[in-house]
């Protein structure tokens, strides 16, 4: 339970002492197969956060986690769901990026730009809200907003990805934002 995240730790607390124990668990191995990334490692950590949902759904973290594996799986209509209770129960900004990311999914780029305008850039982490601009430009590009797309998207996010990539713990997801950005400002550069 140590190598738990300190948020998830917190909400295993309103869980019995043997309940929290068994999602405690099942939420670690959800995490160490997301950071796998591979098809088969989101099939386990799908199993892993179903069963954490069952024992513990109204933890929003537990809800957090079981729609972020969702959204990893193009389940987006299951993500969007899930991530909407998370919001309910936890109330975080930073899962308005992950509902944007499934509404973004389903074809709805309006509605996600719609979400991501009720994100409180103050409320959340930058690496964050650098997602939440490239969800942005990715919902204007669909849109057929070139110009706007483009404005989405800050040199300084990136040379702020840059810089913490020089941090080993920082680095492998500084480097997966930094691609998704890199992608989405290629495919500005080809319509434009």
């Amino acid at each position: 339970m140590k190598a738990l995240p300190s948020k998830v730790k917190t909400g295993l607390r309103a869980l019995s002492p043997e309940n929290s124990e068994i999602v405690g668990k099942e939420i670690l191995m959800v995490i160490r197969f997301l950071d796998e990334g591979s098809t088969e490692s989101l099939v386990s950590a799908a199993r892993y956060a179903k069963s954490a949902v069952a024992r513990a759904g109204r933890v929003g973290v537990v809800r957090e986690y079981a729609g972020k594996i969702a959204l990893k799986q193009g389940n987006f209509q299951e993500a969007k769901t899930t991530l909407r209770a998370a919001h309910r129960i936890l109330g975080e900004d930073s899962i308005l990026v992950d509902i944007a990311a499934a509404e973004l999914g389903l074809g709805r780029a309006t509605k996600a730009l719609e979400i991501l305008g009720e994100i409180d850039s103050r409320r959340i982490e930058r690496e964050r809200l650098i997602e939440a601009r490239i969800l942005s430009a990715r919902a204007r590009l669909t849109n057929g907003q070139e110009a706007a797309a483009l404005v989405s998207l800050l040199e300084k996010d990136r040379d702020f990805l840059l810089a913490r990539m020089q941090n080993p713990q920082l680095r492998k997801e500084s480097e997966r934002i930094l691609a998704a950005w890199s992608e989405v400002r290629n495919q500005i550069s080809g319509t434009v």
